[in-house]
Parts: C-alpha cells; sequence; structure tokens
C-alpha cells in the first residue's frame, strides 16, 4: 500500500514539473513578432525583445543567429534590444535565439523593405477598382479584362468550369487556409498601400502560359517598375508541400528548388527586354539563406525602356508531366511608369497646339495652327471621339464617363500623344 501511495506521489510530482516546464515554454514566447516593412530610408528600428519574450521577472539571454540579406537590412542584439538598419530593397530575415534556464527557443522574424522612388510617374494600383471587403474579381462577368489607371489587365473566364486565368483583382487577407480555395489571397495578407495609405486592393495573376498588361495606346510608357509577392497558395504550397506540389528544400532542406517570375516587355511586337525575379529560392549552400518571398517587393522594370505591353510567366524547379507543380499564382500592386506624351513629333510643332481645360468635365478646346486630325481613347484601348479641328475648336466630353483618357493628335508632321482627365 506504501508503495502504491509513493507511486502515486511520484506521478504526481512528475506531473506537476511536465507543466512547469510546459508553462515556462509557452510563457517564453509571449508575443512572437510580425513581418516587418520599412523604407531605405527609414530611421533604425528598435525592438525590446523583453517585450516579446518573458517569464515573469525572469531575464532571457538573445543571441544573433543569422542576418540572411545584409545588403537588405543589418541587425544587431544589444543586451535585450534588436535594432535594425534598413539599406536597401529587398527582404532578409534574421534569426535570433532566446534562452531561459535550459529553455532555447529559435525565432524569425521577415523584414521587407522598399524602395523611395523619385520623379514625375504614373501609378497603378488597383485603388480605381471597387470591391467588397475581403473579396475578389474573377472575370465571371465575362468581359475579359478590367482596367486600372493607363494599364488593362486582360482575364479569361470558363462559365461551364467556373475557372479562370490571367488577372483577378483581390483584397483577400486569408494568409492561413492552404490550398486551391484560398486563390485570391496575398501571403502579406493586404495591398501595398495599405500599408502606408489604406488602399487594400492588389491584382492576382493565375498563369496559364502567359498574363498580360497592355496599355489603352501606342504612347510612350517606360516602365519603372512593380511590387510583386507570393499567392499564400503558392507560398504554403511551397513551404509545407501539398497533395501535387513538394515541400521546397525536401524533408533534409537541401533540395535546391526555386520559383521564378519572367517579365517581358514588348513595344509594337518587338521583345525589349526580359527580367527574371525569384518569388523563392533555396539553391543556397546555407540553408539559412533560403527564402519564400512574404513581402511585398520591388522589381526594378527600367531596363525594359518603352513598352507597350508587358507579360508575365512563371516557372519552377517542381515539374511533372502536366507541367508545373508549384501552383502558378502570385501578386502584384504599384505598377510604376513614366508617360511622355510626346512622341514621333517635331517639339515646334507641339509649342502651336493646345488642349485646355485638363482636367475638363463638358468641353475641351484646342487650338492650333495646322489641321489636325484629333482621336480620343477610353482607358480600354476603345475610340470614343474622332474630329478634324482646324484653328480653334470647342469638343463635347459631356458624355465622358470620368476617368483618364488618351488624346492622340496627328499632323501631317507627325503626332503628339495627350493624357486627358475627365472629372
Amino acid at each position: 500500500m506504501k508503495n502504491t501511495v509513493k507511486l502515486l506521489l511520484l506521478l504526481c510530482a512528475v506531473l506537476v514539473n511536465s507543466v512547469l516546464l510546459a508553462q515556462v515554454k509557452t510563457d517564453l514566447v509571449e508575443n512572437p513578432i510580425a513581418n516587418i516593412w520599412a523604407y531605405e530610408n527609414d530611421a533604425n528600428l528598435v525592438i525590446n525583445l523583453n517585450e516579446n519574450f518573458q517569464v515573469g521577472e525572469n531575464e532571457v539571454s538573445y543571441q544573433m543567429i543569422d542576418n540572411t540579406n545584409q545588403d537588405v537590412a543589418v541587425a544587431v542584439i544589444t543586451d535585450a534590444n534588436l535594432e535594425i538598419d534598413f539599406i536597401s530593397y529587398g527582404q532578409s530575415i534574421v534569426i535570433f535565439s532566446a534562452t531561459y534556464l535550459e529553455t532555447v527557443i529559435l525565432d524569425t522574424i521577415v523584414i521587407g523593405v522598399l524602395p523611395v522612388i523619385e520623379g514625375e510617374f504614373s501609378i497603378v494600383d488597383f485603388e480605381d477598382l471597387v470591391l467588397e471587403e475581403d473579396s475578389f474579381w474573377n472575370g465571371s462577368d465575362e468581359t475579359g479584362y478590367f482596367n486600372s489607371g493607363m494599364a488593362i489587365f486582360e482575364n479569361s473566364y470558363n462559365s461551364d468550369w467556373g475557372s479562370w486565368s490571367g488577372w483577378a483583382y483581390s483584397n483577400v487577407n486569408d494568409i492561413e487556409t492552404a490550398g486551391y480555395l484560398n486563390q485570391y489571397a496575398a501571403y502579406t495578407g493586404q495591398g501595398i498601400d495599405t500599408l502606408a495609405s489604406g488602399g487594400a486592393n492588389y491584382g492576382v495573376s493565375y498563369l496559364f502560359g502567359e498574363s498580360v498588361i497592355s496599355f489603352a495606346d501606342d504612347g510612350n510608357y517606360n516602365m519603372k517598375g512593380i511590387h510583386v509577392t507570393n499567392s499564400t497558395y503558392a507560398y504554403l504550397s511551397m513551404k509545407n508541400g501539398d497533395g501535387v506540389a513538394k515541400k521546397f528544400g525536401g524533408e533534409s532542406g537541401n533540395d535546391e528548388d526555386w520559383f521564378m517570375l519572367t517579365i517581358t516587355g514588348k513595344y509594337q511586337g518587338s521583345e525589349t527586354g526580359t527580367i527574371d525575379y525569384y518569388l523563392a529560392d533555396y539553391r543556397f549552400e546555407d540553408n539559412n539563406k533560403d527564402y519564400i518571398i512574404e513581402t511585398w517587393q520591388y522589381v526594378d522594370l527600367g531596363t525594359l525602356g518603352q513598352v507597350d505591353t508587358l507579360l508575365f510567366s512563371l516557372s519552377s524547379s517542381d515539374n511533372g508531366d502536366w507541367g508545373m507543380n508549384t501552383p502558378g499564382y502570385f501578386c502584384v500592386d504599384n505598377l510604376m511608369f513614366a508617360y511622355d506624351e510626346v512622341v514621333d513629333i517635331d517639339e515646334n510643332i507641339t509649342e502651336n497646339i493646345s488642349v485646355y481645360p485638363n482636367p475638363a468635365s463638358s468641353y475641351i478646346m484646342v487650338e492650333t495652327q495646322l489641321e489636325v486630325s484629333v482621336n480620343i481613347y477610353s482607358i480600354e484601348g476603345r475610340l470614343v471621339l474622332s474630329q478634324i479641328v482646324n484653328n480653334t475648336e470647342t469638343l463635347d466630353v459631356s458624355s465622358f464617363k470620368s476617368g483618364i483618357y488618351t488624346m492622340s493628335i496627328e499632323t501631317s508632321f507627325g503626332r503628339t500623344v495627350k493624357r486627358l482627365i475627365i472629372n
């Protein structure tokens, strides 16, 4: 009987100790640190790690394990303070340890740094598109496209299957649900403008070949850059694997997997250049440096030059009999470009052509010392007005919907393209 009592007391002691140990491990990680984003000229960020890791009044010690991309951000730990210096745009991962007694916990912080873009440029930011909260447009109205700003995003919808390809737009914020049913969410959980000004919308691409962005006219669009990130569907598939696609890195973590976005510029049918960007890269000798993009990242498109079309394609190291196993999705926001209003025309001629007011509401005046042909195109590229003008003439635009239009003015000497805004 005494032996039974002793055994029961021993079991109780083991259970109590197990509960206490579990409590220590649970309490040590009190408030995990979320992904951090910043601009490259932002002041250093200092995080008091004791606000995230603590066990009552007990002291926790910290040690830096890795700072995977010091060209992007440099992180140092002094006592309980983690200080981050934002260097240049890109994504970096900080790995550090928190230690209390014999409990050691590794934590990672993903840092996304954005560039400061200077100069005059236009932005396609999807905020001119109306969506209810946590919803999306996938082309089910079978229009075959949508436009934001000066850009046209092509879409293909199959009503028989309820499937789509090309471009959709969304503000879905689900970063936890894996699989095809969550195909409209960016893994950031928000559009890039949410970070700065409350804009939640972003573009989603599902590739069945290539996704296409074109522009409303053949004006001089000089690309600056675009922001990209992974969809939740693709991110979780690469992170954990699924019924079709493998876990990137494999079970050992040593498989050299990758997922790449290729952007091609075209102007009047000719290719202007291509840019490759890795949405995931596991080819590093040091596995700590392997990454999947999970912040908004800026891709510089300046080398593409003047374009009228952008083509997007994806490739992956994980392929099967039916093509790429990695889900063919990615997300975009804030396409930036400079729009040159003068195309193929002598500068002296443009001095003799005036268009006002701009913005306009009911009419515009065209003043010219030449006979000119005026053609106005909607943002979708449709011709909405065509007229020959001599000297000064008033053009009625009262029936035009509010938005951005393109005015092409042609003379016997050349052509100029102007952007027209209707309020």
